[in-house]
C-alpha cells in the first residue's frame, strides 16, 4: 500500500513540474531571490510538490546554503525527473549560470519527456489488453470447458458396462479382438475430477497474478503497482469460470 500511495504521489509531483518549474523561473526574473521565488512558486494547487517547496525556502531562510537544501529535496524526493531537475539546477547555481533560463529549459524537458512516455504507454496498450483477454477470459473459459469434458469422461466410463464391453472387445470367445487377433479390453480411466478441478482454480489464480504484474511492469515500470489489480483480475476470472461450466452443464442437459 506504502509503495502505491509513494507511486501515486510521485505521478502528481511530475505532472505539475513543468509548470512550476516556470513559475519559479517567473519569479526569479522579477528580481526575486531563488528561496523568495520557491516560497512565492509554492501554490495550494501542485499539492504536495508546494510542501516540499515551502520547507525548501524555510531551508534557505534558515541559513542553510541553497545547494544543501536543493541537495535535501533531492534526497526527500523518489521522482527521477525531479532529481534530475534539481542536480540541474544545483550544477548552475554552483557554475553561475543563468538560472531563470536553465529552469525555463528543464520545464520543457520534463513536459517533453513526459509526452513520450503518454505515448509509450498508448503504444503498449495493445499487450496489455492481449494480456488481460488471455489471462483473465481465455483460461478460465479453456479450463472450465477442460473440466466439464473430464467429469463427462468420467462420469461416462462410470456409467457404462465394463464387462460388455469387455466381451465385446475380445473378453469372450466370440468377442471382435478374437476375430482379429488381439487384445481389446476396455478399463475406466483413473481420473481425479476434484483434484483436476483445484489444479484448475490454482492455474487460473497463479496466471492472473502475473498478468497483473507484468501489466503494471509494461506500463509503468513499476511490478509493484500491479499488486491492487491482482484481487480484481482473479474475482473476475474465478466468477467466469464457474458462470462457463454452470452455462456449458445448463446447455448440454
Amino acid at each position: 500500500y506504502i509503495s502505491i500511495v509513494a507511486e501515486r504521489r510521485k505521478k502528481e509531483i511530475e505532472s505539475i513540474l513543468p509548470d512550476a518549474m516556470r513559475l519559479v523561473s517567473a519569479n526569479i526574473k522579477s528580481g526575486h531571490t531563488l528561496e523568495k521565488a520557491f516560497l512565492l512558486s509554492a501554490r495550494d494547487e501542485f499539492g504536495p510538490l508546494a510542501d516540499e517547496m515551502r520547507a525548501t525556502a524555510m531551508e534557505m531562510y534558515g541559513g542553510e546554503p541553497v545547494e544543501e537544501s536543493l541537495q535535501n529535496l533531492e534526497d526527500r524526493m523518489k521522482s527521477e525527473l525531479f532529481q534530475e531537475t534539481l542536480k540541474l539546477l544545483r550544477d548552475g547555481i554552483e557554475s553561475g549560470g543563468d538560472t531563470a533560463a536553465l529552469l525555463d529549459s528543464s520545464a520543457d524537458d520534463i513536459r517533453n519527456s513526459l509526452e513520450i512516455r503518454d505515448e509509450i504507454k498508448s503504444s503498449i496498450r495493445m499487450y496489455q489488453i492481449f494480456i488481460m483477454m488471455a489471462a483473465v477470459g481465455g483460461a478460465p473459459v479453456l479450463f472450465s470447458i477442460s473440466v466439464y469434458m473430464a467429469r463427462e469422461t468420467t462420469s461416462m466410463w462410470s456409467e457404462a458396462d465394463i464387462g460388455s464391453m469387455q466381451d465385446a472387445g475380445g473378453g469372450g470367445m466370440g468377442g471382435i479382438g478374437s476375430q482379429v487377433g488381439f487384445d481389446m479390453s476396455f478399463s475406466s480411466p483413473d481420473v481425479n475430477v476434484a483434484l483436476f478441478e483445484e489444479f484448475a482454480l490454482l492455474a487460473i489464480v497463479s496466471i492472473n497474478l502475473f498478468a497483473a504484474l507484468i501489466i503494471s511492469e509494461i506500463s509503468n515500470g513499476n511490478i509493484k503497482q500491479g499488486v491492487k489489480y491482482v484481487p480484481v483480475f482473479i474475482i473476475i476470472s474465478i466468477l467466469l469460470f464457474l458462470g462457463v461450466q454452470g452455462a456449458i452443464s445448463g446447455a448440454m442437459g
